[in-house]
């Protein structure tokens, strides 16, 4: 079992995060209010994650990537 430690600074309303492992989408979590998010999160079984930040740049117009980190491999 392994776990990743997840920081992220800046974070506006209606940004919305995802952890996507090898296999699909780990977790969804959408920001409500502006700020930071720290957590730690289990990994399931053994492939990469890696994380994604889609954000509302124009009002009206649908979230586009705002952040996509590179794999982090898991043995």
């Amino acid at each position: 079992d392994s776990t990743v430690s997840i920081e992220l600074d800046g974070l506006l309303p209606g940004d919305c995060v995802r952890l996507i492992h090898q296999k699909g989408i780990l977790e969804t979590i959408p920001v409500e209010k502006p700020g930071r998010l720290q957590a730690i999160r289990h990994i399931p079984e053994p492939g990469f994650v890696r994380l994604e930040l889609d954000r509302l740049f124009i009002p009206g117009m649908p979230a586009l990537p705002g952040l996509l980190s590179n794999p982090i491999y898991f043995d």
